[in-house]
């Protein structure tokens, strides 16, 4: 028993047009999961790359914050031998706190380089060495009570020249590693965007490729009812129609072998 026309639309599994639909939706889903990987990725790259902005300006700040508290630990020292003795107890408080204050700081500065990169910082040990003795010259000179008058003036002065130079060369040290993380935060952004044009481009071949195969199938098919249909014009009911596809052209040339037993 043949089957009709609307019995073999039962047993269709696609239409032509949910075949097309289903092809170019695909590719509009591709291209829009494409997209969002697209977003995802430079926006990583772009906090990653906040992030080590962030960092070097944070432990500039840092360097900045030990320079200042050193020197106004050295400016502090210079005012104690102008001040009365009766003011140079308070005075030998305030200062012990500001080299606090000053030590803090370096440490602090320390901490948050080897953190940051995983490297400790490099220290000058000879000017780490001149601080400490700046330091212990002149609160042992106030608190044993001699005062200013036991002190060096010009020797402590390069005492704490030496230790605010290396102090200030730290900086050197932070805008070195800047450049390079800022630099490799730069070639890992180029490389996301290689790899994502490099996606879209395959994406978008396969997407080609796909198209041309579903053309292809469906002009054959098209090209083969044609040959049919001329062949039934020039009374020629011979020429077969071979069309294995379950939708309308299936149907179509279904149709016509029919038309052409009958």
């Amino acid at each position: 028993m043949s089957i009709r026309p609307h019995e073999r639309r039962a047993h269709r599994r696609f239409t032509l047009a949910s075949r097309l639909s289903a092809t170019f939706g695909g590719q509009i889903l591709l291209v829009l999961l494409l997209g969002a990987v697209a977003v995802t990725q430079l926006t990583s790259q772009g906090e990653d790359d906040a992030a080590t902005m962030q960092t070097y300006a944070d432990l500039e700040a840092k360097v900045g914050v030990a320079d200042n508290a050193v020197w106004e630990a050295r400016h502090f020292g210079a005012v104690m031998a102008l001040l009365p003795e009766q003011a140079l107890p308070g005075a030998l408080e305030t200062e012990q706190a500001l080299f606090d204050a000053a030590n803090t700081a370096l440490e602090d500065f320390a901490a948050s380089f080897e953190a940051a990169y995983g490297e400790p910082i490099v220290t000058d040990e000879e000017a780490l060495g001149a601080w400490r003795q700046f330091q212990e010259q002149l609160l042992t000179a106030y608190a044993g009570g001699a005062g200013a008058a036991s002190l060096d003036g010009e020797a402590l002065n390069a005492l704490g020249d030496q230790a605010q130079l290396a102090v200030q060369a730290l900086t050197a040290q932070v805008d070195a590693k800047g450049e390079t993380e800022l630099a490799a935060a730069r070639s890992a952004s180029q490389r996301a965007k290689v790899t994502i044009l490099a996606i879209v481009a395959l994406a978008v071949a396969a997407s080609a490729l796909i198209g041309v195969i579903i053309t292809r199938r469906i002009t054959r098919s098209v090209g083969q009812v044609k040959r049919s249909i001329d062949a039934m014009a020039d009374g020629d009911l011979t020429v077969a129609v071979v069309v294995a596809s379950s939708d309308e052209i299936g149907d179509m040339a279904h149709s016509l072998t029919r038309a052409q037993e009958s």
